[in-house]
Parts: structure tokens; sequence; C-alpha cells
């Protein structure tokens, strides 16, 4: 099972997987901020927020993804509306936030977020109102406790993989002062108010509301249960006998089954610079291995070359056989280690330095299970 974490606020691009079209996204709004307390008043608890899911066909290609910030009232959103969770309201005087509302949310399973506690007025030892806790797949958020004289609310609670809100801060009374509000729990907790306090003494400020989240998850295609790339057919892991001069023996593994080769041309037929095609040397010449292999390495730089032209990538479908599929990836950077096959890459895929015009092929993605990807520079 594969899984990406998005948790801090900021807006991301996630990569598809290579092979893999069906994806979980699941997406927590940011809890609102409390309040922070006064002379005889306590401040109350932002609100937690909303949860929303949704499994998704992606075609190949990158997505938007945007982390909603605590206390602000930006949603989290994945692919622009595909899915998009709802944010917890930030908390005002002594009145909670409202949590997220699954009726602001996109998605098949869309739930609430906790509303925030209440502050308290009249006595220099109120508590602060508790923060709301975020919702998840399972249920709604809790609701944050209200303040009182001489009690703080606590923070309200989440089901599994939500944030719980931020407690309230303790009143400081006639000889201390307030205590702050805590700030909420990742994902999307809402912030606790601050505590009151006498006059010549500091009341306690405001807990913040915690970031949004999303999380992806699918299906490493190794396990079969995902659809081959483009031309292949599910089947048995293959091993090539063939490796590069100073890579590791024993080839690289393959989860597909590549499909047939084409048909050789006509026996006898031979190529423009006279020289015998693969599959249709003369009998006489069947023990001249170098025009074979010649013929062979013309063929595969033309395709390399032509995968340039095109934009496109050089795929090994067969011991000695190829295809051009897709387009190549491009960036203003050369390819690394960490270019495997999690962000996409496979064995064959051609990789373009914007910045430097250069070109690279995949050797080997490292994966599944795990593994550096191996490149190598294809033009000088």
């Amino acid at each position: 099972m594969g899984q990406q974490v998005y948790n801090v606020n900021g807006t991301y691009s996630f990569p598809t997987v290579g092979g893999v079209s069906t994806y979980t996204v699941e997406c927590w709004g940011p809890g609102g901020n409390g309040t922070a307390g006064s002379i005889g008043v306590s401040g109350a608890g932002g609100g937690g927020g909303a949860y929303a899911k949704s499994t998704l066909t992606l075609a190949p290609g990158s997505y938007q993804v945007v982390v909603g910030a605590g206390g602000t009232s930006n949603k989290t959103i994945f692919n622009l509306t595909a899915v998009v969770a709802d944010f917890g309201v930030t908390a005002v005087g002594q009145t909670g936030g409202a949590g997220g509302q699954a009726a602001n949310c996109t998605g098949t399973v869309t739930q609430n977020g906790g509303t925030g506690g209440n502050g308290a007025t009249g006595s220099n030892t109120d508590g602060g109102g508790g923060g709301g806790g975020s919702a998840g797949s399972s249920g709604t958020g809790g609701i944050g406790g209200n303040g009182s004289a001489g009690s703080a609310g606590s923070g309200g609670t989440a089901p599994a993989g939500g944030g719980t809100g931020g407690a309230g801060g303790a009143g400081g009374g006639a000889a201390s002062n307030g205590s702050p509000g805590s700030n909420g729990n990742s994902p999307g907790g809402g912030g606790g108010g601050g505590g009151a306090c006498a006059g010549g003494h500091t009341p306690g400020g405001a807990g913040n509301g915690s970031d949004g989240q999303v999380i992806i998850s699918w299906t490493d295609p190794a396990s079969g249960t995902s659809p081959p790339p483009p031309g292949y057919s599910a089947g048995p892991l293959l091993q090539s006998p063939y490796t590069l001069a100073g890579q590791p023996t024993g080839g690289q593994t393959s989860p597909y089954s590549p499909p047939p080769p084409p048909p050789p041309p006509p026996a006898g037929q031979t190529s423009k610079h006279n020289l015998p095609l693969i599959g249709s040397v003369k009998p006489q010449e069947t023990g001249n291995r170098w025009y074979r292999e010649l013929d062979r390495f013309t063929q595969l730089v033309s395709m390399m070359l032509n995968a340039l032209l095109m934009d496109k990538q050089l795929v090994q479908t067969g011991t000695r056989n190829f295809v051009l599929y897709g387009a190549a990836q491009k960036a203003p950077r050369d390819p690394g280690a960490t270019d495997d096959y999690s962000s996409g890459s496979f064995t064959g895929k051609m990789w373009v330095n914007t910045t430097t015009n250069q070109a690279f092929i995949c050797v080997s993605p490292g994966g599944p299970p795990g593994g550096n990807a191996v490149w190598k520079q294809v033009t000088s």
C-alpha cells in the first residue's frame, strides 16, 4: 500500500504513480483559533475542521493539493474541487467557533467538525473554553467543553485519524496570570481559549487551530490489484538475463508480462545500409553476429532519438524489443536516486533537463519493494 501525507499548510503537486489509476483521497479542514482571556473574562475555543473522502480514478499526471492553514478560512482541497474539507471557524469573544460543515465539503464521505466551547464572564478564575475536535471517516468531531469559574473546558474529542481540540487555559484568580489556551492537535483541531485574570495580571493567550491534512493512498501495482500500463497484461514477475555494464547482475524485474514481439520482416530483407534486419538474416550470414548486433544497436539509437524528438519515452517490452510510450518527464534539473518507482519512474522512462537540454533514461526505478533509482545520460 502506497501513501502520501501532506499536513503542513501550503500548496503542493501530487504526481501519480506508474501503473496506478485508483486513489483514495482524504482531506481534513484546518481548525479555528481560540480567543484570549481578559480581566474577569475567559476566551472561547475555535471550531474543529471537517472531513471529506473519495475514491478517484486519475489519469497519469500531477494534481494540486492545498492544505488549509489553522486559524484561516482556507479549506483543504484536492484537485480544485474533487475533494474539499471545510475549515473550523475562529472563536469570537466568549462564543466558541463553529466546526467545519459537511454541507460545505465535497466527497462521498463527509463529516462535521466539533464546535468550540464558550468562555465565561464575571470571575478572575474563569477558565477558557476548549477547542472543537476535527472529524474523521467514522464520525464527527467532539464539542469543546465550556469554561467556567475555577474550571477550564476540555478539548473536543476526535474519531480515529482526527485531531483533538486544545484545552482551555485556567483562570489566574486574584494573584496569578491567566493560562493560555492549548493549540489544537493535528489534523484540524481547534485552539483553546485563554483564562481570565484579575487587574494587574496578564490574561491567558489564545490557542491556535491546527493546519488541515491530505492523505492519498493507493495499492502498489506489484500486488496485482491495480491495472498495468497500456500495452501490458497482468502476469507473473519476469527477470531479464541481460544487464548493463557496471550494474549488479540478475537484471531488473517487472510486475507485468510484456505484449508479444512484432512478427519479423520477410526473410532476406535488408536495411537501407545493406545490413540484415533483425529476424531476417540470410542463411549464409547466420554466423556473423556482428552484423545482427550492429543493426539492433542502430535501431535502438534511432528509437531513442525519435523518443526525444517526439517527446516520448522508450520502454522495453521484451528481451530485445522496445516501444515508444508516454511523454518524457521534464524538469529544470537532472534526475536523481530519489526519482524512483514511488514517484512514477520505470525502466526506460525518459527525463529531459529543461535548463541544460540534456536527456536521461531510467535504467532502474529502484522498486518495488525499494532501492535507489539509477539514471544514465544519453546526450552529451
